[in-house]
């Protein structure tokens, strides 16, 4: 995907959601959506690499590897209680299929763009998840 101008937007409200749920001062946090929102306008090849940038700069200036790293662990451990559901959707008549739908859907998790909620509901919003991916039946040839 080559960046336009709809990006800008993008990275700068992804930066504000990260920045935000850091706990850093008020300037500190000034300072970083700066320097952010600078790095946002650049000329990049892809979405990816300014979101590589920009991770890149938080850790430089918070020591923060990874923002996202309670959200994460909170969601492995919600996956691990799913996990018999999900063995038994792959014990039907198609193990192969079903088990490539469970893991798109699981990569398809990005706690980046700020859609993820890992709330009471999130099995049954995975579970549908699942249902939704669509596998061409020539997958296999």
């Amino acid at each position: 995907m080559k960046p336009t101008f709809h990006c800008i937007p993008c990275h700068v409200n992804h930066s504000y959601r990260v920045v935000s749920k850091l706990n850093l001062t008020p300037d500190s946090s000034l300072r970083l959506m700066q320097e952010l929102t600078r790095i946002s306008m650049g000329n990049f090849q892809t979405p990816p690499d300014c979101a590589h940038e920009l991770y890149k700069t938080i850790w430089h200036f918070t020591g923060i590897h990874d923002p996202f790293s309670d959200e994460k662990k909170q969601s492995n451990a919600l996956m691990l209680t799913l996990l018999p559901q999900l063995h038994a959707l792959c014990s039907g008549k198609q193990p192969i299929r079903q088990a490539l739908r469970i893991a798109v859907a699981a990569n398809s998790i990005d706690y980046g763009i700020g859609n993820q909620d890992c709330g009471a509901d999130f099995s049954a919003q995975f579970k549908t998840l699942v249902d939704d991916i669509e596998v061409p039946d020539d997958f296999y040839n």
